[in-house]
C-alpha cells in the first residue's frame, strides 16, 4: 500500500511524461504552414484535431500541480503567492514580448528586409499598436505567448477563490464541497463569460480544465486506460469538432453549438485522461521525461524561429508538394527542440544561465536522453 506522499510524487513523475507527449503535440501543431493546411484538408484536420485538447492538457496538468501543492502546503499569502507567478509567468511573457519586438523592429529598420517582411506576420508595426496587442492576449509576433498569460490569470483567480474559501470557513485546506463549487464557477464563466478580448475567451475556454486538474489532485483519483469505448468517444467528438466546427464542414449552427459543447465537456477531457493515463504506461520513456521536463523552454522559445520564421523561409525554396511538406515540418519540430537546447547551453557555457533564468523563466535543459549516463533528475 503506497504512502499519500508516494502517490503525489508518482503523479507528479508521470506528469512530465504527459507534458512531454503534450509538447510534442504542441511542435506538431506549430509546424505546417497556413499554405500547407489550404493545400491538404488531412494537414489542416491534423492541425484542428491536435488544437481540440493539447492545450487544455497542459492546463489540466498545471491544475494537477497547484492542487498537489495545495495539498501539500497550502499557501496564506497572497502577496507571496502573486510575486511567484510574476516571476514565473509575467516576467517571461513580458520580456519575450519586448524581445521579439526589438528583433522584429531592428530587421524592419533596413529597407530591402523590410519590403520583404511586407504582408508577413514580422512587418513592422508601431509599438501602441504592438502594446495593445500584447495586453489583450494576442502577440501578433509571439502568438502562443496567449498561454503563459491566460495560466498567469487563471492562476491567480483560483488563488484567489482559495484564499476566500479559507477565510470564510477558517479552514487550511480547501474541502471537497469547496472543488465541486470552484468547478461551478468554472462552467458558469465557460458559458456566460464575455469575450470581447481574446485573453478573456482563453480564460473561460480553460479555467475548466484547469478546476478539473486540481479536483484530479484532491481526489487522488488513479487514471488508468481501461475506457477504450470511452477514447473512440472522445476522439469521435474531437474529429467531429474540428470537422464541423473549426473547418466548417456542415454549416449548421445549432449542430455546431451541439459538438462544440459536447467536445469541451465530454471529448476534451477524455482525451486528457487517455493521454494521462497513457503517461502513466510510459513513465520509463526517457525521451518524454526530459521533453516534459523542459517543456517551458520548448515552449517558450521555440517559436516564431524554428517554426514560422524556418517554416517560410523552406517553403520559398522547396517545392509545393506533400513531400516537401512533410520535409519542413520535420526540419521545424527538430529546429524547435535543437534551438532551444542550444540557447540554453550556450548561456550556462557564457555564465549569462541566471540571467535566462530571470527574464525567460528558462534553466538549463540539462541531460540529454541519448546519452547512456543520462540522469533523469
Amino acid at each position: 500500500m503506497k504512502t499519500k506522499e508516494e502517490l503525489q510524487e508518482e503523479r507528479i513523475n508521470w506528469a512530465d511524461i504527459a507534458k512531454g507527449i503534450g509538447i510534442v503535440l504542441v511542435l506538431l501543431g506549430h509546424a505546417p504552414r497556413d499554405i500547407m493546411r489550404m493545400q491538404y484538408p488531412l494537414i489542416d484536420f491534423l492541425y484542428y484535431f491536435i488544437y481540440s485538447f493539447h492545450m487544455p492538457l497542459f492546463f489540466f496538468l498545471s491544475g494537477m500541480i497547484f492542487g498537489n501543492t495545495q495539498i501539500k502546503k497550502p499557501s496564506k499569502s497572497f502577496f507571496a503567492f502573486l510575486k511567484k507567478k510574476v516571476r514565473a509567468l509575467l516576467i517571461p511573457w513580458l520580456s519575450f514580448s519586448i524581445l521579439i519586438y526589438l528583433v522584429i523592429g531592428t530587421l524592419n529598420f533596413t529597407p530591402s528586409i523590410k519590403k520583404m517582411l511586407q504582408g508577413t506576420f514580422m512587418e513592422g508595426m508601431d509599438i501602441h499598436s504592438y502594446v495593445k496587442l500584447c495586453i489583450g492576449g494576442e502577440n501578433p509576433y509571439c502568438i502562443h505567448l496567449w498561454y503563459i498569460y491566460t495560466l498567469f490569470f487563471i492562476q491567480i483567480f483560483v488563488f484567489l477563490i482559495f484564499r476566500l474559501y479559507q477565510m470564510v470557513t477558517k479552514r487550511i485546506a480547501m474541502s471537497h464541497r469547496g472543488i465541486r463549487i470552484l468547478g461551478s464557477m468554472a462552467i458558469i464563466i465557460f458559458l456566460l463569460m464575455p469575450g470581447s478580448l481574446p485573453v478573456c475567451v482563453n480564460i473561460k475556454s480553460y479555467l475548466i480544465y484547469y478546476v478539473l486538474g486540481i479536483n484530479c489532485a484532491y481526489g487522488q483519483q488513479r487514471i488508468k486506460m481501461k475506457f477504450s469505448l470511452w477514447m473512440i468517444v472522445g476522439v469521435l467528438l474531437c474529429a467531429a469538432n474540428a470537422l464541423v466546427v473549426n473547418m466548417n464542414k456542415l454549416n449548421l449552427h445549432m449542430m455546431q453549438t451541439v459538438i462544440y459543447h459536447a467536445t469541451a465537456f465530454i471529448g476534451v477531457p477524455i482525451m486528457i485522461l487517455f493521454v494521462c493515463s497513457l503517461a502513466k504506461k510510459m513513465e520509463k520513456n526517457r525521451w518524454l521525461l526530459w521533453l516534459g521536463k523542459n517543456s517551458f523552454g520548448i515552449y517558450l522559445l521555440h517559436q516564431p524561429f524554428c517554426c514560422a520564421v524556418l517554416g517560410t523561409m523552406l517553403l520559398m525554396v522547396l517545392p509545393y508538394k506533400l513531400v516537401s511538406y512533410l520535409a519542413i515540418m520535420a526540419v521545424c519540430i527538430m529546429a524547435s527542440v535543437i534551438f532551444p537546447f542550444g540557447i540554453t547551453e550556450l548561456a550556462w557555457r557564457l555564465k549569462l544561465d541566471t540571467l535566462l533564468k530571470t527574464l525567460f523563466g528558462v534553466e538549463r535543459m540539462r541531460g540529454v536522453p541519448w546519452k547512456k549516463d543520462y540522469d533523469e533528475k
